[in-house]
């Protein structure tokens, strides 16, 4: 493929010229019979006119509008046919099935040595051979869909039937009477949880509010009342409103006739808002007592005061006339039904004029423009939008009026002598804010108007698509022989599939009639088999049964494809209708109990196993079903189960009958299930199920234990089911664009063998000769058309079926049929797909401010143009300045004298020209403040001039940079810090306090942030010439506070003040594009190339954070991302009083650096981390290519300039990106780009986890960068081509290294990305890189040789981690060697062992570490209250908070511990060893379990720190918000650090580095950088326990699979914490099932007796003061190898092939 990369593997086909189309009457009238058939009303809008009419004529345009690259199959496209006909024709867009010209126009030569020939019979098959009576199941696009309710065409009847009552009621007040009253029905009741959570928050008082939140008073209603709850008072409320909204409509009408201009169709504004209001007092007055009546029926609740009945139980409540008897005997009569009205009319009046008045100028504005009418869609967003206006102006005044209508009420704690009353009591009571509760809830009652319509529309564009564009094509070409059915209505409309499988008895058919609240015709309930037949239940307006043969003709029912499985299959199916309204949204599929025993010999007389996956494969939904008395998986089950596989997603278990046990009976079951189930699944996910119990009627021994559990269960379940109808429309586009592809391949083929018989003789000949050599056939159109082999049937098949043909008899191909399908999978699908809702859509033309012009983006755009000039252009530049000129820059340009006098004038500078504050209002702040301006003078010309050099760059791009404080790090790395300590000594500041007044840099979580941070040290050290690039997070992670014991996240404001260290580089300014399209066009040498339309763009401005080397004048830089709008205000919108709207672009762009790691346990948050991910690397990549592209050399000697190291798979997307770059701006040919790219990129791993490795949806990819998703398809076909030339016939090894992961929805895999575009993949220590190579990335080793994978074991900086955080021990150290040179030759530490035995050393070392323990007690007081004695054995662990770190281990052994302890006697402790347990680490804000340890580790520390009997023997700590400056106390203070992982899961860590610098001893299990520890301390210097990696996985299994009994200690642990010992043991008992009942995955259990010997081992060797001293010293002695200048000198040298360049001193830039 030598030439340019002519096509992509993700393009679209387009053709033709333009979309003006004009429409015909035909069309016109498809148009008009839709709305009709459909409910529609008005005029249609120009869009939805043009895309039916498209449906209606062939249609084309020249560029793609919005591409959409369907699911590949990547295992199946690739084959030795593929790669034969790639060799040939080189057609890499036609591989994911969609051509990117007209099929029949000659395009796209591919140099036949770029991909290698492979023999006509090698390849992949696919999972099995077809059977050949049937078509394949995949191709089957009989999948049920949504029905929209508006769908049903009128018969004959209810045509006459409209037409009698519409010449009764011909009146306009009439109708608006009808049509007002049956909108307020239906919207109220749709609205109505939401309505009541609105009154009940605004009627509450100023005492402590019963109802807290949204989503707490939700699950409040729901477990106190039931479902109902939610419809509380709403049959008052629709009897209320139907008069209520009909004559406010009518009266509206009536009013805007009186007060209508002559000559004039539309009032003005203040006669719209006259209207409105007089409207709204008509309808207020006259239904008023009904309004007062459903505003009691709303409080009325079980636990409200005053409705409980004696002894605490609920009592009837009355209804809807009973309140109203009420309020009129004991309230003062009609008054009393009256009360509240005045406040009532002053906030309707505006309320409903504004309404009315809102909804008109938003519908003018979202009308577009030709049309009189806005889409069913527009009005309800008008509305929605309108109403919420409405709402927030009278807000106030609902309150009032709800007030007052309860205040009559005994629940209710106050009592109003009138509205003003009321008013001045709420306002003195509860603040202005009393006047807006319930805001909340209320927005979110008018939030459903903007409904889920877009389903309606996408089923039917579907539907039209499907009959207009592709139905024809399979009709002509006879693709129902070959393949299925035709789709009719019924199979495209079908509402989404729910599939229930389990054994007999397990109730699912009551499982049905429990979800539809209903019986259905033809079930039957026993103990028995009972159903002993597939049922569909479904929606119908009667009850009646459909028999199967029937339902399988049938063309109104998804089932005609039924037929394949004969009449003994028909004969046991069955369709049963009933009316219900669950089943309006899906159906049910009711299967026979699968039978157990004995029973399994029953020959049921159909393949029953086929006829199961049959369904599965079109089901949106699988269900489970185990009954908690049985739960033996007979082999029919298992065979049943394993029909399921690849729709593992849809899967889920229900275990049902869960109230028929106890809690203790229903946890064991629930493992008993979970470990049956892994047996026939065998895979190592966790299933998701729910605790359920699905009664019609509750038996009387059913069981409450588990009745809170069950419930929150249901509304999960619940809440899936109604997300099915939107995930169903989006299945079914994906099985159309499946088949539209198959119908285009038969076309192609059926044509072929038309064009290849002869005219008149030798036809039959040649037919059989056609039929044996249909394999080349294939191969023949594979390579004309440009089509993917993965697109093409099983050719066995297709010979079999064809044998029985007459091919003279099929059709020749016709170009505008296929070119017909080509602009459905082109264009008019993906519109179907932008339908769905996704954030940070580009507006339409309709929807922009009209005022603002919208440019296009330049990609790229950048307003620097210095930076990265060679020397000859920097001479230039210089020579050109006047030499006068250059003169007096050069006088001023020195470097800052760096006496005591000059740093006091410094900082007095900065005091007053800086800060302008005086010595008088000076505070350690202001202070801080002016020396960090004057030390990062000093910084600034050393980082100006290691700039100017250029020589071969490395850029180190990581998501975290945990850098700490700044200052103090300055200063050693300058040797300024005596001097300075002294300076600001005399200006009567204290250093150690300034220092303290600095905040971390919150870049960073955890090592990774660190451990980049020690690497930015050890390159400006080591004087290599390197960037960071990084983002700069508003909020950091977050702040971690302890609330009640449990982890709260509050935003950390670590930007609030002013930061010394950080230089905004404003004039840098990259553009990053989001969402939009790719379109495809010919360059001036006629290839084809693409162009990404950005549907968003935001700017990435630079912030530069110097980072300087010790001793040396080297400073590299950190370039740090800040995301900015385009346009940062729009100041039409804030003058039309849109405040909100005139910010949102802001607040949304930036958003995307607010924080580090958004949560992403949701869809947005998942966008979100996306987008910020390729916001990062866009803007470094473009900051990269600009300074490159200064120095005017060749495109091919980039890798020779550029060095990119990708810290982990959060930049992998720079992969592409540089290739989009490379490609698409630069115009480089695909093969030379993408040997630039992999010459460029080194990757460093640091998981061994599989499920850690990242992985993104190829839908949300596509939506948010469509033109990457198509590079990154090309990538890996081009790289899965290569592996299949090298190992035919391997499908295998394929499916495990391809980029894509097969699935539904597919996943790009980062890693395995990473690992394919980088020249070097490094592990961060030996084990690790061992284990990679031998499991995650094992086939990639195969493929690519060992050499391309290599270990770099971790390294810290000593310069902060011993140097500057441990003074003490520095000095020391240096004393002892007599030489300060091991601060940058760590090795030389080597030097301590031989005074290890030294007892003046031991005593002086032993009083460091006992002052950093003093120092630390220091901060514990302040930060946690306690005490803690520093004479204690310290024992800390302090990391991120995650299971396979295993702090759940730690504390269960203090428990050990302290329940060892309360059994000795005085005598006893006196031999104890007192221990401090210190913790610190933050846990990700959606791990829940990694909360609870957390919560575990506070509550076991507030019961041991306060138990009198225990003392200072045992003191649990947990410190809050860990980061670096905390680290810098806790380290130098340790005794004993922890690092217990599970084996084999910790890549390398580096806290186990820091502490054993710092004389720290381990307590570890075998694993990461433990090991190399280990082995250059010895066995005498470290506590070892635990199983080995090796080990593990057996462990794993034998926890799984057998009975295992557990430790006996952590048995009493665990009793002790389920007794309540340390607090509710419900809150933990998650906690604990994670052992039990999760199978201990982390193998706690295996592991904690010999951790407990270990903790032993460690008592018995801290006794001996001397031995002790000994082994700290040696640790700190032989750490040498551990120096992160070992490290990168290791990347230098062997990765980056980058060397150093030294910064010559005092030379000025300015000089010759």
């Amino acid at each position: 493929m030598a030439g340019s990369h002519n096509a992509s593997a993700g393009e679209v086909g387009t053709s033709g010229n333009g979309d003006g189309v004009v429409a015909s009457k035909d069309a016109k009238g498809l148009v008009s019979a839709w709305f009709q058939a459909f409910g529609g009303v008005g005029k249609v809008d120009e869009p939805t006119t043009k895309a039916i009419e498209s449906l209606a004529h062939e249609e084309t345009s020249t560029t793609s509008k919005n591409p959409s690259i369907p699911p590949i199959d990547f295992i199946k496209l690739i084959d030795a046919k593929s790669i034969e006909s790639m060799a040939t024709s080189g057609d890499v867009a036609s591989a994911i099935g969609k051509s990117p010209t007209p099929l029949m126009r000659d395009q796209l030569l591919i140099d036949e040595s770029r991909t290698p020939q492979a023999p006509p019979d090698a390849g992949l098959r696919r999972e099995a051979d077809e059977k050949s009576s049937q078509a394949p199941a995949r191709k089957t696009p009989e999948s049920p869909t949504i029905t929209p309710s508006s769908s049903k065409h009128l018969n004959a009847t209810s045509t006459l039937t409209l037409a009698f009552w519409k010449e009764r009621f011909t009146g306009d007040t009439v109708k608006h009477l009808i049509a007002g009253g049956v909108a307020g029905a239906v919207s109220r009741t749709v609205v109505s949880p939401f309505e009541r959570m609105k009154i009940l928050f605004q009627v509450q008082g100023p005492e402590p509010a019963e109802y807290k939140g949204v989503v707490h008073t939700l699950v409040k209603m729901w477990k106190e009342e039931g479902p109902l709850g939610f419809l509380r008072g709403n049959g008052t409320n629709v009897v209320r409103i139907v008069p209520y909204s009909a004559m406010q409509f009518a009266a509206y009408e009536q009013f805007k006739l009186l007060l209508m201009e002559p000559g004039k169709k539309e009032l003005d504004t203040p006669r719209r808002l006259t209207a409105g209001a007089l409207a709204g007092i008509v309808s207020v007055i006259c239904t008023y007592p009904l309004d007062i009546t459903r505003t009691r029926l709303a409080v009325q609740s079980a636990t409200l005061k005053g409705n409980l009945a004696e002894g605490g139980k609920s009592r009837k409540l009355p209804g809807i006339w009973g309140t109203m008897r009420n309020i009129y005997k004991n309230e003062g009569g009609v008054w009393g039904l009256y009360r509240g009205l005045w406040p009532t009319l002053l906030g309707v009046a505006p309320y409903v004029a504004l309404n009315f008045q809102c909804y008109e100028l938003i519908k003018k504005y979202l009308t577009p423009p030709g049309e009189s009418q806005p889409s069913v869609g527009r009005k309800l967003a008008c509305g929605a939008l309108a109403g919420s206006i409405a709402q927030t102006v009278t807000y106030p005044l609902d309150v009032l009026r709800r007030r007052m209508q309860v205040t009559g009420m005994s629940s209710m704690a106050y009592k109003y002598k009138g509205t003003w009353d009321a008013a001045a009591t709420m306002i003195r009571k509860e603040g202005v804010l009393g006047l807006y509760k319930g805001m909340i809830p209320n927005y979110l009652k008018v939030a459903p108007a903007i409904s889920v319509s877009f389903v309606v529309d996408v089923i039917e564009g579907l539907r039209k698509v499907y009959n207009h564009k592709i139905k024809p094509l399979e009709v002509t070409y006879n693709f129902e022989a070959f393949h299925s059915s035709p789709l009719t209505y019924a199979d495209i409309s079908a509402k989404p599939l729910v599939l229930l499988i389990g054994q007999y008895s397990t109730g699912k058919t009551t499982f049905i009639k429990y979800l539809i609240e209903n019986d259905y015709p033809g079930e039957h309930i026993g103990v028995e088999p009972t159903t002993d037949r597939f049922v569909a239940v479904m929606h119908g307006d009667e009850d009646r049964v459909i028999p199967g043969n029937a339902a399988a003709v049938d063309v109104n029912l998804p089932f005609r494809s039924l037929n394949r499985f004969g009449q003994a299959f028909l004969s046991r199916f069955q369709v049963s209708q009933t009316n219900s309204p669950v089943l309006e949204n899906m159906t049910f599929i009711d299967t026979p109990g699968v039978l157990a025993g004995d029973k399994q010999t029953i020959d049921r007389g159909y393949d029953f196993t086929a006829a199961v996956e049959y369904f599965a494969e079109r089901a949106d939904m699988v269900i489970l079903l185990f009954d908690c008395n049985k739960l033996d998986i007979s082999n029919e089950f298992k065979s049943t189960i394993r029909a399921l596989r690849g729709q593992e997603e849809k899967v889920k278990v229900v275990l049902n009958k869960s109230d028929m046990v106890s809690q203790q009976e229903l946890m064991r079951v629930y493992g008993a299930m979970m470990w049956s189930l892994g047996k026939v699944v065998q895979t190592p996910e966790v299933m998701r199920v729910y605790i359920g119990s699905f009664w019609t009627e509750k038996p009387s021994n059913c069981l409450e234990d588990n009745r809170a559990l069950i419930d929150a269960e249901h509304a999960d379940l619940l809440k899936d089911l109604r997300d099915l109808p939107k995930n169903s429309a989006m299945r079914k586009i994906n099985t159309i664009v499946k088949r539209a592809r198959l119908a285009k391949v038969h076309a192609c083929i059926v044509g072929q063998l038309k064009n290849d018989m002869p005219a008149m003789f030798g036809k039959k000949k040649k037919q059989q000769e056609l039929i044996a050599n249909l394999d080349k056939t294939f191969l023949k159109i594979q390579q004309r058309y440009h089509l993917s082999p993965g697109d093409f049937p099983n050719v066995e098949r297709f010979k079999s079926i064809l044998s029985n043909w007459d091919l003279d008899k099929f059709k020749s191909l016709k170009p505008e049929m296929i070119q017909a399908a080509e602009d459905a999978l082109a264009n008019d699908l993906p519109k179907l797909i932008a339908k769905f809702p996704q954030g940070n859509r580009e507006l339409s033309k309709y929807e922009r401010n009209p005022f603002e012009t919208f440019d296009p983006p330049a990609d790229g755009h950048h307003k620097r143009s210095f930076t990265g000039y060679t020397k000859d252009k920097l001479d230039d530049a210089l020579a050109s300045v006047p030499s006068e000129t250059r003169a007096i820059w050069e006088k001023y340009s020195k470097d800052e004298p760096n006496d005591i006098p000059s740093i006091e004038e410094s900082i007095v500078k900065h005091t007053h020209s800086t800060l302008a504050r005086n010595a008088y209002n000076m505070d350690n702040f202001g202070a801080y403040q002016a020396t960090a301006h004057s030390v990062r003078d000093r910084l600034i010309k050393d980082w100006n001039d290691t700039q100017q050099a250029n020589p071969k760059r490395v850029y180190y791009l990581s998501l975290e940079f945990l850098l700490g404080r700044s200052m103090d790090n300055a200063l050693l790395a300058l040797g300024l810090k005596d001097k300075y300590t002294e300076g600001v000594k005399e200006l009567g500041f204290n250093m150690e306090d300034l220092l303290q007044e600095e905040r971390d840099a919150a870049l960073g979580n955890g090592g990774l942030g660190r451990l980049a941070a020690c690497y930015m040290d050890s390159l400006a050290t080591l004087d290599y010439p390197a960037w960071g690039y990084g983002l700069r997070y508003t909020y950091g992670i977050f702040q971690q506070k302890l609330v009640n014991g449990y982890q709260t996240e509050y935003p950390d404001y670590w930007l609030n003040y002013d930061n010394p260290w950080e230089f905004p580089r404003l004039d840098i300014a990259i553009e990053v594009p989001f969402y939009g399209h790719v379109s495809k066009y010919s360059d001036e040498q006629g290839r084809t190339r693409y162009r990404w339309d950005a549907g968003e763009v935001v700017q990435a401005v630079a912030y530069d954070v110097p980072i300087p080397g010790y001793d040396t004048k080297n400073t590299i830089n950190i370039r740090l991302w800040s995301s900015k709008p385009r346009k940062e205000f729009d100041l039409s919108l804030f003058n039309a009083g849109d405040y909100d709207r005139a910010v949102e672009e802001q607040k949304k762009a930036e958003n995307i650096t607010s924080v580090l790691y958004p949560n992403d346990n949701h869809m947005v948050g998942k966008e979100l981390r996306l987008k910020q991910q390729f916001f990062w690397v866009c803007a470094s990549l473009h900051d990269i290519v600009r300074r490159f592209k200064k120095t005017s050399r060749p495109w091919s000697e980039f890798p020779d300039q550029v060095a990119i190291q990708l810290n982990d798979t959060h930049p992998t997307l720079a992969i592409p990106e540089l290739m989009r770059v490379l490609v698409d701006l630069e115009g480089l040919d695909w093969d030379d780009a993408w040997d630039i790219v992999t010459r460029t990129f080194g990757f460093t791993n640091h998981t061994v986890l599989p499920e850690a490795l990242e992985k993104w949806s190829v839908p949300m990819l596509e939506n948010i960068l469509p033109r990457h998703l198509q590079i990154i398809f090309d990538i890996n076909l081009f790289f899965l081509q290569g592996v299949e030339a090298k190992f035919p016939n391997d499908r295998d090894l394929l499916r495990s290294v391809s980029v894509i992961e097969e699935g539904s929805p597919q996943f790009v895999r980062m890693a395995y990305l990473a690992v394919i575009g980088s020249h070097k993949v490094n592990g961060v220590a030996a084990l690790h890189s061992e284990i990679i190579a031998k499991t995650i990335f094992a086939d990639f080793v195969r493929v690519f040789g060992r050499d391309k994978f290599t270990n770099k074991t971790n390294g810290i900086t000593p310069r902060r981690w011993l140097h500057q955080c441990n003074p003490e021990l520095s000095d020391l150290i240096t004393e002892t060697l007599s030489s300060s040179t091991w601060v940058k030759h760590l090795s030389e530490l080597s030097g301590l062992a031989k005074h290890a035995d030294d007892k003046a050393l031991q005593r002086k070392w032993m009083k460091v570490k006992y002052d950093n323990k003093v120092r630390l007690a220091a901060l514990i007081k302040a930060r946690c209250g306690y005490d803690v004695n520093p004479d204690t054995l310290f024992d800390i662990q302090v990391k991120r908070i995650h299971e396979y770190k295993r702090q759940f281990m730690n504390i269960l052994g203090v428990i050990h511990r302290y329940l060892t302890l309360k059994k000795m006697s005085a005598a006893e402790k006196k031999n104890v060893v007192p221990r401090t347990v210190i913790f610190g680490g933050k846990a990700a804000p959606g791990y829940y379990i990694a909360k609870l340890v957390i919560k575990l580790i506070t509550s076991v520390g507030e019961k041991v720190n306060n138990d009198p009997d225990i003392g200072d023997l045992l003191k649990v700590i947990f410190i809050p918000d860990y980061n670096v400056s905390l680290a810098e106390v806790i380290i130098p203070a340790n005794d004993i650090s922890q690092h217990i992982s599970t084996a084999g899961t910790e890549a390398s860590g580096t806290s186990n580095m820091k502490f054993v610098l710092n004389g720290g001893i381990i307590l570890g299990t075998v694993d990461g950088a433990n090991i190399e520890i280990w082995e250059e301390i010895g066995d005498d210097n470290i506590f070892l326990f635990g199983c080995k990696a090796d080990q593990v996985e057996d462990l794993r299994h034998a926890q799984r699979y057998r009975n295992v009994p557990m430790n006996p200690d952590l048995e009493t642990v665990i009793q002790t914490i389920e007794s309540g010992t340390f607090g509710d043991a419900q809150i933990f008992q998650p906690l604990i099932n994670t052992i039990t009942i999760g199978k201990d995955y982390y193998l706690i259990s295996v592991d904690f007796a010999s951790y407990l010997e270990s903790q032993d081992l460690v008592d018995a060797a801290y006794r001996d003061k001397e031995s002790w001293a000994k082994k700290s010293i040696l640790c700190t002695a032989y750490m040498g190898k551990f120096s992160s200048d070992r490290a990168i000198k290791e990347y230098a040298e062997q990765i980056w092939s980058v060397e150093p360049v030294t910064v010559p001193r005092n030379k000025s830039f300015y000089s010759s």
